[in-house]
């Protein structure tokens, strides 16, 4: 991990086996693909959807998204995580901003050129592999997540973008 001002960043040696393990899943892979990957890794189990990483961040949960049986998604945080009492300070967003554009070039120099970027609230920029999931790396107002989705979630994302659905919409509040 770097220390980015006292602010717990993830270096290429923290990502690099996390990106092995991810791009070596097959899809559809069935929802107990999330414990084997954990343990993978070296994370431990602590609910059916859940597991502690081995990231030396403040937040260290890690979530498992399932749809219809398989894995579509994992995330968490790849920095440390502003404690609540400090997110309206306006120095803990340069420090958010900065952490995200550290992590962006960490995963620049592992994976190449970024296959797609959003702006908005909650910036990402993700990379497309070549098992069909994506790597999305999405700056919070408290911390950076690492995003790891599943083929189907890739080309659900696809097809909403080619009927113009806004990516920022909020389900069932705008439509």
């Amino acid at each position: 991990m770097k220390d980015l001002d006292g602010f717990a960043v993830a270096e290429a040696d923290d990502v690099r086996p996390i990106l092995e393990a991810f791009g070596a899943i097959i899809w559809p892979a069935p929802a107990e693909t999330a414990a084997a990957f954990a343990a993978q890794l070296g994370w431990q189990m602590t609910r059916p959807r859940a597991a502690q990483t081995t990231l030396a961040v403040s937040w260290r949960e890690a979530g498992f998204v399932m749809f219809r049986g398989d894995l579509d998604e994992i995330q968490f945080s790849i920095t440390d995580s502003i404690p609540l009492d400090r997110r309206d300070d306006p120095a803990t967003g340069a420090v958010v901003r900065a952490a995200h554009a550290a992590e962006k070039k960490v995963l620049k120099d592992l994976l190449g050129e970024p296959t797609g970027s959003r702006g908005g609230t909650d910036p990402s920029v993700w990379w497309d592999l070549p098992s069909g999931g994506r790597v999305q790396v999405k700056r919070l107002p408290r911390s950076v997540l690492l995003k790891l989705q599943s083929k189907h979630l890739v080309d659900l994302a696809r097809s909403e973008a080619r009927l113009g659905i806004n990516p920022d919409r909020v389900y069932g509040v705008d439509g």
